[in-house]
């Protein structure tokens, strides 16, 4: 690991990110149930929750995997019934998967004791820390579609997304002439950030 000393500030905040998110992974796997299901299968039956019917290549793609190391994830979660398959209009030879009500189930009650856990932990975050929290999440998932290679983008530019989050409300501009970007409506300043309605 290079010292902070050498790396630019975005080298600075990429690892501080990573940091971040690494330890809270480990902490949310540490919430879930004895028995639950593992992250692969996981995260397949959140791509058919958020996204619908889909195809077993499409699922792989987006979720970082050769369609053959899906087949048994697949075969499994429908022998469990938690996914069905189905034709795919106009093809014959395709195939679509579909969440079920008992994939659906089987996904929110993993969900609930993470969230469960995370909401007492927010409890410890004062209301403007909250709305932080909440602003960095979106971006997360904005980084997170970022893609693998060296092409061109084909997400939205920054500029064009707004965070709405309670009655507070971000929007990210994006200035290509000199790389800035602001965030507008936050908070009035980073002072009221920490310390804001606690004990010094």
């Amino acid at each position: 690991m290079w010292p902070l000393s050498e790396m630019s500030p975005r080298e600075q905040s990429a690892a501080a990110v990573r940091r971040a998110v690494t330890h809270l992974g480990r902490r949310l796997r540490a919430q879930r149930p004895a028995g639950a299901l593992n992250g692969t299968k996981l995260s397949v039956l959140s791509h058919l929750y958020r996204l619908g019917p889909s195809a077993p290549g499409e699922i792989a793609a987006a979720e970082r995997h050769q369609p053959q190391s899906l087949s048994r994830t697949f075969a499994e979660l429908r022998s469990a019934g938690l996914i069905s398959r189905g034709p795919r209009d106009g093809d014959r030879r395709g195939a679509l998967l579909a969440i079920t009500e008992a994939g659906r189930e089987a996904l929110h009650q993993d969900m609930a004791h993470r969230d469960a856990w995370l909401t007492r932990a927010l409890d410890d975050l004062t209301d403007a820390e909250v709305a932080l929290v909440r602003i960095a999440a979106e971006l997360l998932d904005h980084l997170a579609e970022h893609p693998d290679g060296s092409g061109p983008d084909e997400r939205p530019p920054v500029g064009s997304r707004r965070v709405a989050v309670g009655p507070a409300s971000v929007v990210v501009v994006a200035d290509s002439a000199v790389g800035a970007v602001s965030a507008v409506g936050a908070v009035s300043a980073v002072g009221t950030v920490r310390g804001a309605g606690r004990p010094a």
